[in-house]
């Protein structure tokens, strides 16, 4: 997809640039942006690391993403600079007459990108194909502290309400659980 942003000019003439904005699935070439964006922020630091011991490990477990048709890693680029990613599981069920669910996890948007619409943009195009490939429910869980506060409300925004633990989640005061029914009739 490409997108076209209207940029204002100090010398107050509007300005039209084509920028171009991509969201598609990652490749093994993407995997250390990957690694990077998780890095960025706090909590990532915690939980990520960048030696190459754990960049073997990385890459094992995304070859094992890149075989499994029901896990992909999204990536968002503008102008060929990952700015954004998410990944996704497919959860085929029999319940609610045999819907597909996807699980959410792992959204980033680069610390630059935030507050830009980019977040909505990744996340209204994740709807746009879930429809399309009549998925009827997206799900996750997100943490419930003020950090994740920006999450919360960039997921309130594109239609997810809270809900009780799903999957293998139990319930607890650090998480707080997401979902979107999705109507493939539109």
């Amino acid at each position: 997809m490409v997108w076209e942003l209207t940029l204002y000019c100090t010398n107050k003439k509007w300005i039209k640039v084509m920028s171009n904005l991509i969201i598609k699935k990652a490749k093994l070439k993407n995997l250390k942006d990957l690694i990077y964006l998780l890095f960025e922020d706090d909590i990532g630091k915690e939980r990520e690391n960048l030696s190459d011991k754990s960049m073997n490990k990385y890459k094992k477990s995304f070859t094992k993403i890149l075989k499994d048709s029901n896990n992909e890693i999204c990536i968002m680029t503008l102008n060929d600079q990952i700015i954004g990613m998410m990944q996704l599981t497919f959860i085929p069920g029999l319940s609610m007459q045999g819907i597909t669910r996807c699980q959410i996890e792992s959204v980033r948007i680069k610390k630059e990108y935030r507050d830009k619409g980019y977040g909505s943009k990744l996340i209204n195009h994740l709807i746009d194909e879930a429809k399309k490939l009549n998925i009827r429910r997206l799900s996750l869980e997100t943490g419930a502290g003020e950090f994740f506060m920006p999450a919360r409300k960039l997921f309130t925004r594109c239609g997810f309400r809270d809900c009780e633990p799903f999957s293998d989640y139990k319930k607890n005061v650090n998480s707080i659980y997401l979902t979107k029914l999705i109507n493939n009739n539109n």
